[in-house]
């Protein structure tokens, strides 16, 4: 169930989602989260991108549409449409002034077409029941569709220290929990983790813009669950 709350949050967000995580140098931990996250989807769409041609997308939280456009800029001439959906009224119309292919459209969730989609995305969204959410994607697949999804990991080190009195935090599982759902559904491809929090790493930006990334690439494999997340590429079993 969405909350006034959230949606009133992405609302007032809508004018600025995209410049305060994704412009400019990477200045903070937040931003190095949206960025490493957009980087991994981006290659793992590259990944599939032989399945793709003419296929249908579905984005669910699609926000101002900053993945779609990016989407149609990395990838022009692949896709027969793309449809992103959200709770936030304001970020549907801010995506819909900044989107300059006519293949994309835009809805609130649950006043989408009915339709059957290649690949369903799903990155950076706040779920409260976690197994209806991965039945819903499944039902939006077209058979042997794929599905890319990021989670947040309840004992990850940005879980414990800065969201530790976060009323959402609840709602998060441990990566084995969510792999457990994940299987009943689907076929996990692969699993990233990314963003392990470091307190205090990102007072100097410049420093952390290089030990961000080395300390990433030396835990993953050892510590995966201290990552604030980890993203799935999936493929629909049945």
């Amino acid at each position: 169930m969405v909350t006034d709350n959230t949606v009133d949050f992405y609302n007032d967000e809508s004018e600025q989602y995209s410049r305060k995580r994704y412009e400019g140098e990477t200045m903070t931990y937040f931003q190095f989260l949206f960025k490493r996250r957009r980087q991994l989807f981006l290659g793992l769409i590259s990944r599939i991108s032989g399945e793709l041609k003419d296929s249908d997308v579905l984005e669910i939280g699609c926000a101002d549409g900053v993945l779609v456009k990016k989407l149609f800029q990395k990838l022009p001439n692949i896709f027969k449409s793309i449809i992103g959906i959200d709770v936030s009224p304001l970020m549907l119309e801010r995506a819909r002034e900044t989107t300059k292919d006519p293949k994309a459209s835009y809805f609130l969730r649950g006043e989408e077409p009915e339709g059957k989609f290649k690949l369903v995305i799903e990155l950076g969204v706040h779920v409260q029941n976690f197994d209806d959410e991965m039945l819903y994607v499944c039902q939006k697949l077209e058979s042997n569709g794929c599905f890319i999804y990021s989670a947040s990991g309840r004992n990850s080190l940005h879980a414990k220290i800065k969201l530790s009195k976060e009323k959402y935090v609840v709602d998060y599982m441990d990566y084995p929990e969510y792999e457990k759902v994940i299987r009943k559904y689907f076929e996990i491809i692969s699993a990233e983790p990314y963003g392990l929090f470091v307190p205090k790493l990102w007072a100097i930006p410049s420093i952390a813009r290089i030990l961000q990334p080395f300390l990433d690439s030396v835990f993953k494999n050892t510590f995966p669950d201290l990552f604030h997340e980890k993203i799935y590429l999936l493929r629909k079993k049945f």
